[in-house]
């Protein structure tokens, strides 16, 4: 008899220990659910950004490539911040050239093609042989 009463106290031990168990891994998986759920429900929806460079630049001449396609967005974005004193001209590949004055920020943009192909982003002093001092992002966007 005593072992009876001794087997069937284990047996609902572990009955509630399962029972218990099970009980606890199903509201942890709802609540992970649900916040998955809110936090995707939430978040906006944008257009798609890779940043390519950034940084700061102080010299003669900033020209950097890139080797770039339109997957990671349709645009290839230059901005840049004009630190220096003197005034900077920036383009992409030569063209859609722009002057920031002293102080002034601005950027420029160019539509990239399906293939991939080397982009030049430049910017240099509007004065001969002069010294920049800039601030530079450069991204690829879905956007200008």
């Amino acid at each position: 008899m005593k072992n009876n009463a001794i087997k069937t106290a284990v047996a609902l031990t572990l009955a509630v220990g399962t029972l218990a168990t099970c009980a606890c891994a199903s509201a942890a998986s709802t609540a992970a659910t649900n916040s998955t759920e809110s936090q995707a429900i939430s978040a906006p929806i944008t257009p798609f950004d890779m940043q390519v460079d950034s940084g700061t630049y102080s010299g003669t001449q900033f020209n950097q490539s890139y080797a770039l396609t339109s997957r990671n967005g349709k645009y290839l974005n230059f901005w840049v911040k004009n630190n220096g004193s003197k005034s900077v001209t920036i383009t992409i590949d030569g063209t859609n050239a722009r002057t920031l004055a002293a102080g002034e920020q601005g950027h420029i943009s160019k539509t990239l093609g399906i293939l991939t192909q080397s982009h030049t982003c430049k910017a240099v002093s509007t004065t001969n042989g002069g010294t920049i001092n800039i601030e530079f992002r450069i991204a690829q966007r879905d956007n200008q």
